[in-house]
Formats: C-alpha cells, structure tokens, sequence
C-alpha cells in the first residue's frame, strides 16, 4: 500500500505520529462571528436540522446550488454553525471523559483515546488524499474542507489529551477546543 502524500514520520508519544498538513488543518483558526458563537454555545440557539448530512465522511456529492452571493453567503454561514456545533459536542465529549477521569479511568481513557487517534488518523489520512487541498468554492468542497479541519483539530487535540495523561496531568481541567 502507498503511503499517504500527508504522512511524516515523526513519533509523539505513544499516539501516532501527526502529519504537517494534519497539523496545518487542525491549528486553522476558528470563526469568531456571533453565528458560530452561537452554535458553539446551545443546541437551541439554532435551527441545526440540516447539518446531519454533512457529519459523514466526503467527499459529499449532494446538488450544488446556484452560485450566487445569496448561496455563498449561505455556505459561509453553514461551515460556522457546523464548527460551532462540533465545538459544542467536543467540549461535551471532554466533560464526560473529565468526569470518567475522577472517578479513576485515567488508563482506559488513554487506551481508548490512542485507538480513536490512531482510527481517526487512517480516515483522515484516505480522505485526505482523496479531497486534497482545492477547493472549488462549491458547498460540497468547502464542506469537504470543514469536515478535514475539524476532524484533525479532534485528532490533535486527543493526541494532546494523551500527552498529559501519559506525563500523570489532567487534561480536563480547563480544556476547552
């Protein structure tokens, strides 16, 4: 099998080694308008039904709408209330392994992180290669551009969960995304 076009072999922990262009998408800044603060702080804040279909894998091949600045602006927005959603459910998914964390699960908590990281890895990895960087400016590329950014900041910031863990820390302290 070839190896991936993003892989560098540079070990970190006992985590997987973490590419350039995972570590590129994953340190991409976040939004900071009141619509991604919104999604990042209540489920209610927002109408979120149409976002399932964009937490599957890409490449997506759903019919591109019009390209006018009515849809672009739409698209812009959609990718903001997508990372203020994913924002929330992380932060939610931290609190419940900080809970699992007092009441002692520190191993299982660091097994269970290094399998996800090294799952999570070989997914990115294949869409990776498969997406690639450009980005038409269609929904579904930039989409496809969301998903890859927020799938690498997860595998970033497990691995650094796994690095405090490993050094006898608590990540959950204060540890939001």
């Amino acid at each position: 099998m070839p190896e991936s076009k993003a892989v560098q072999s540079t070990t970190i922990s006992s985590a997987p080694p973490l590419s350039p262009a995972l570590i590129a998408h994953a340190t991409k800044s976040l939004p900071s308008s009141p619509l991604f603060l919104e999604a990042a702080q209540s489920a209610e804040a927002l109408d979120e039904s149409d976002l399932p279909q964009w937490e599957g894998e890409p490449p997506y091949s759903y019919a591109e709408p019009d390209s006018t600045p009515q849809e672009e602006r739409f698209t812009h927005n959609l990718v903001e209330v997508m990372l203020g959603r994913r924002i929330r459910l992380s932060n939610e998914a931290n609190a419940q392994r900080g809970r699992r964390f007092e009441n002692g699960d520190h191993e299982l908590i660091l097994t269970e992180l290094i399998h996800n990281i090294t799952e999570q890895m070989v997914r990115w990895l294949a869409i990776y290669d498969a997406v690639g960087e450009g980005v038409s400016g269609g929904r579904n590329d930039q989409m496809a551009a969301c998903w890859l950014q927020w799938k690498a900041r997860e595998i970033y910031s497990s691995t650094q969960e796994v690095l405090i863990l490993e050094k006898g820390g608590n990540p959950y302290d204060d540890s939001p995304m």
